[in-house]
Formats: C-alpha cells, structure tokens, sequence
C-alpha cells in the first residue's frame, strides 16, 4: 500500500485538530480581563496545542486501531473522558511552568504556593476546565460523526455543497467480491456479515489513502467515487486498486485463519458527468445520477464472466496514465447483442 498518502491523509487530519484546538486555546483568553496579557494567550495556545497533540496521537495510534469492536457510543464516551482529563493535566502542567518561570520559582516551589491554590480556588479554573468540556465534546463528536458518515459527505451537508444539484466530472468505482453467494452459504448469516465488515474496514484505509469517497455499501459491493481531476491525479483511482491488493497479501494468513479463505474481487472503472445532490429530509444523502451508473453497472454485470482483476473503460483509459510497471490489455465486452463497449485489464509488467 501507498503509505507515504497514507500517512499525508492521517497528517492532514492531525494538522486540523491541532490549528482548532491551538485557535480555541488562544480565542478564550479574549472572552475574559485577560485579553491584553500575553502569558495568558501563551498559556492557552500551549494548552490548544500540547492538547490537540494528545488526542491526535491517541485518536490515530490507539482508537483508530481498536475502536471498531465498540459501539458508537462506547467509543464517543471514552474518548470525552480520557481526552478531558488529559487537557485537566495539560491545563495544570502549563499553568505551573509558565507561571513559574514568570515568578521565577522552581517548578515544585510554584505547585505548592498559595499562587497556584489563588488560581485553583479563587481565578477561572473552572470555567477554563467547563470551556475545554464543551469544545472537546462538539470536537470528538464531530469526528465520529465523520467516521461514520465519512468525511467528505459531512462536510458537503454542513455547507450545503449540493443542497442545489449541480453537474460534475466523476470516475466511479465499483469493487465486487467474487462468488459472495458460496461464500454466505458456508459462512452462515453472522459469520458472513463478520467477514463482510472486516473486509470493508480493511480496504476503507486503502480507498482513503487514495483519496477516494465511499458514497455506497450494497450487499456484496462497494462504491467509489473521485472528482475527475482527483482521481487522475497520480492516477489515484489505480492506486486504490494496488493499494487493497496490497493490503490483502499481508492480510491473507488473518482471512484463512479467520474466515477460511482469501477474498477475491473485482474492480470496475468509468469515468462520466453526473449530477449530484443531495436528498431526504430525516436521513440525508448525497447521491448521483447519469449515464455514466449505468454503464458501469453494465460493465460490472458482463465483466463478472471474466476472469481479470480489474476493468478500465475505455473512456478512463484514455485520460489515465499508469503508475510505473503497470500497462492496460484490450478488453472488450459484448454488453448486449449488437452493443459493444471498450475496455482494458490492468497488468503488471514482468520484471
């Protein structure tokens, strides 16, 4: 897997935690007498800061990982409270060395001074503790409710992006685990929605990396989508194809032990102008609507026959170039009697 645009998305998600935590921490001194003093809106932006840090860290390197076995709610509530008493010991900690240093007193001298019981029982700790509540609370929130929604789908609801449907340049991606029907039947109901799931958490980083944007699940099938310009983009739509093949070889002993058997699956490409909008009033969705869906759903239905990993139309092929070793071989679909569409397999170059 690509982990260097693995590792760009997780530090672009880190980088706007710690600029909103670091913009909250200094915007309160602001509400407060303490506006003009400069320890004071160096305090807060350390405490923004240091705290934003905590939760990055802890968000990516050990939520992230182990969250998926908890409920959304189980996950929302840890988190609060492990992260607010982090930013109680991250407001305790800053306070008592930049204090320090401006009394100059020593670390523990300060701690144990009436100056820092003033600040405890007496100044605003506890409106600074009730400030830091409230923002880590609309913060964590807001990125489970990303999690689950998905980023890019939060953030064109909350601004209303295509409250008003608007006609795009979109490449789609459908991804079809092969045989899924055998596979339910030995599995059984539950052990086939287990599998389902881990495989779909799995490939979500993958696809994510890429820069692509879950827009489906349907049953044994997934839906992808870029904007035109993103998924040429260092051919980001390809990527993500290499990038679950990839994760699925260090993956495989995990499938056999677990499941008995290593998925496969198969990749439909198109690329097309849509209209996309949002829709629904209790639940609201983005969705998307053109010729290009249907072709692709052609594709997929014709593609099933054969044996290739992954299917470009030939429209995609033609603004796509490769990544390095990787070369297109004609592929072409009867679709219907006296209709036939242009496609290619993707292919390694033998070394």
């Amino acid at each position: 897997m690509n982990f260097r645009k693995h590792q760009v998305s997780h530090r672009n998600a880190i980088l706007r935690i710690v600029v909103v935590s670091s913009l909250l921490g200094v915007i309160y001194p602001m509400f407060t007498d303490e506006y003009d003093d400069p320890r004071a809106l160096l305090n807060g932006f350390l405490i923004g800061l240091i705290g934003s840090l905590v939760i990055a860290i802890f968000e990516f390197v050990i939520f992230d990982p182990h969250s998926r076995k908890l409920s959304f709610f189980k996950v929302l509530t840890l988190k609060i409270i492990f992260y607010f008493l982090a930013f109680v010991s991250t407001i305790l900690i800053v306070k008592v060395f930049i204090d320090s240093l401006f009394f100059k007193m020593a670390f523990v001298e300060y701690f144990r001074s009436d100056l820092f019981k003033h600040f405890i029982y007496e100044e605003d700790f506890l409106i600074i503790l009730s400030y830091s509540f409230f923002f880590l609370v609309i913060v964590v929130f807001t990125i489970q409710i990303s999690r689950k929604l998905g980023y890019s789908t939060l953030l064109y609801t909350i601004t209303g992006k295509y409250h008003k449907p608007k006609e795009e340049s979109r490449i789609f991606m459908n991804i079809d685990i092969k045989s899924s029907t055998t596979i339910a039947e030995k599995l059984g109901g539950f052990k086939y929605h287990e599998f389902l799931n881990h495989f779909y958490e799995d490939i979500t980083k993958c696809i994510l990396a890429a820069h692509g944007e879950i827009f489906r699940y349907v049953g044994d099938g997934i839906g992808i989508t870029w904007l035109k310009h993103k998924g040429l983009e260092n051919s980001n739509c390809v990527q993500a194809f290499i990038n679950i093949n990839y994760e699925m070889e260090v993956q495989k002993e995990q499938y056999l032990l677990r499941f008995g058997f290593i998925p496969e699956y198969t990749f439909f490409i198109h690329v097309g102008k849509v209209i996309t909008s949002e829709i629904g009033d209790i639940k609201r969705q983005i969705i998307y609507n053109g010729d290009v869906l249907y072709k692709l759903a052609d594709m997929e239905k014709t593609g099933k026959k054969y044996s290739v990993p992954i299917l470009v139309s030939g429209a995609l092929k033609e603004m796509l170039e490769l990544p390095v070793s990787y070369q297109y071989e004609k592929c072409s679909l009867n679709i219907h009697e006296h209709s036939e569409i242009d496609c290619y397999t993707i292919k390694k170059i033998q070394e």
